[in-house]
């Protein structure tokens, strides 16, 4: 299984679990009874506005060159090009991934900061 890098947490936690697979351990479903669709998100909330502008900001100070400075605000209303609903507010939860692993993900800031460091800057 090939994963794309961005989280070492769920890349980690995806590598035990074909391990386990291979008969090196217990499968999830075995040690607690999950089955079905995890989601994952790293820790932390922020608005789409926010993420991009931190960033922008972090590769500003990794010495990526961009053009952009600033993100704008846009208001859902004004985003008529989303052809589903979105809800305004639409936090991913970490409290499963947690109760099944007892790691909590890093915060978004750390990974977002990490990944462009490691995988945009080599």
């Amino acid at each position: 299984m090939g994963l794309r890098p961005g989280s070492p947490e769920l890349h980690q936690w995806c590598e035990a679990q074909i391990q386990c697979g291979r008969g090196q351990g217990p499968r999830l479903q075995q040690r607690c009874g999950y089955s079905g669709i995890l989601h994952f998100a790293n820790a932390g909330e922020c608005s789409w506005q926010e993420y991009a502008q931190f960033t922008l900001d972090c590769c500003r100070s990794l010495g990526i060159s961009l053009e952009a400075k600033t993100v704008g605000a846009l208001e859902l209303a004004d985003m008529k090009n989303w052809m589903a609903r979105r809800p305004v507010y639409s936090v991913l939860s970490t409290a499963k991934f947690f109760s099944l692993t007892g790691s909590t993900p890093r915060n978004w800031c750390d990974a977002v900061a990490g990944y462009l460091r490691d995988h945009v800057c080599k």
